[in-house]
């Protein structure tokens, strides 16, 4: 059945049933018993919904848009759409997941997640790190670069091992304060004993040499910081304790046979202060040879000179020229060695052999002690 355009009186067809017809072209579509609900053809590729005598919805090439903003919903709470696929960013002012209020999130504002206290966990990942931030919700602890063994409230694991100054330390404090970017790096060393369990701390700065560390050995209770320390508010080199050390040493005495040798010694920073005792017992040096007590730690200084306190016997300097002599000892620059030297009313010289060689089983005892710079 074909209809034919006319003019005039319209012609009712009321209720006609079409099928099959093919195309039919209108400006709008409207209920026969609602006339505020109709679909418009309002434009080139244009749409729009009317309901209540108001336009709802229009579609247009490439969108769907509401008349009025935040005026119509999409679904209910009594009845939802299924499934929601998108490419591309979602708008919202907020979304609600299951009971869930997420109120927009503002990069610029304070941010809470886990308000409720759940034991649940929250994990960012980097690059190739897929534990790059983690917090273990249930333990209340957090994980830098690991979520397993964090058995403390922060731990930070890299999987790397420090074995240089020239390596990349795992972690570090880091001041932006200027360009050169101040940081403080640390790392820690473990192993199967305690001697290798450390923890390494240094200061570095952008073009800056920083070879100086401070190592703690917690097991150990000890602390090592190689380039020295400074004490007060003092900062120059001549303010910084650089050495402290205790040891023993062996003493000569001038070549002669001694039944005891023995010596200890303590430096802290450029000063020693050693201690020594030497016993003879026979082949004595020749008379003339100048008595001393050799092979100290460390050589004096170059500008060094200095005496100490000796107990030496027995010994006839009583009669050397002048009377009332007595033995003490002395230390030169450049030297290992302490020479005796004889102190009376008239002279001062080294003491000799042959002013010790009174006692008819050749037995000499020397004991002393000497404090000098190297």
């Amino acid at each position: 059945m074909a209809f034919t355009k006319v003019t005039g009186t319209l012609v009712d067809i009321g209720d006609l049933d079409l099928t099959n017809v093919g195309q039919i072209q209108l400006d709008s579509i409207a209920g026969d018993a609602d006339a505020n609900t109709s679909i418009t053809f309002s434009g080139s590729d244009v749409i729009t919904i009317a309901t209540g005598g108001e336009t709802q919805v229009t579609f247009n090439n490439g969108s769907i848009l509401p008349t009025t903003d935040n005026d119509v919903d999409l679904g209910s709470s009594s009845l939802e759409f299924k499934d929601g696929y998108f490419d591309g960013t979602l708008y919202a002012d907020a979304i609600d997941l299951n009971g869930t209020n997420l109120t927009a999130f503002d990069t610029d504002a304070a941010q809470v997640f886990n308000e409720s206290g759940a034991a649940v966990d929250f994990r960012i990942e980097g690059d190739t790190e897929e534990n790059l931030f983690f917090v273990d919700g249930s333990e209340d602890k957090i994980g830098i670069g690991t979520a397993v063994n964090i058995d403390r409230t922060l731990t930070i694991s890299t999987g790397l091992a420090k074995t240089s100054t020239t390596t990349a330390y795992p972690f570090a404090i880091q001041s932006n304060e200027s360009s050169a970017n101040g940081r403080l790096s640390v790392h820690y060393t473990g192993g199967s004993d305690a001697a290798s369990r450390k923890v390494f701390f240094q200061m570095e700065e952008e073009g800056v040499a920083n070879a100086g560390q401070i190592h703690l050995n917690p097991h150990g209770g000890t602390v090592h910081a190689p380039n020295g320390l400074i004490f007060g508010t003092e900062t120059t080199a001549a303010h910084t304790l650089d050495d402290y050390e205790e040891g023993t040493f062996t003493p000569t005495f001038s070549g002669a046979t001694l039944s005891t040798a023995t010596g200890s010694y303590t430096k802290i920073g450029n000063q020693v202060t050693a201690h020594f005792h030497v016993v003879t017992t026979g082949g004595l040096p020749s008379s003339g040879g100048q008595v001393q007590v050799g092979a100290l730690p460390f050589t004096s200084g170059s500008n060094f000179i200095g005496a100490g306190s000796i107990y030496v016997g027995p010994s006839n300097v009583s009669s050397a020229t002048g009377g009332g002599g007595q033995i003490s000892i002395i230390m030169e620059g450049s030297a290992t060695v302490v020479r005796f030297v004889n102190v009376d009313t008239g002279t001062l010289g080294y003491t000799l052999w042959g002013e010790l060689e009174v006692s008819s089983n050749n037995v000499v005892t020397a004991i002393g002690s000497i404090t000098y710079q190297v």
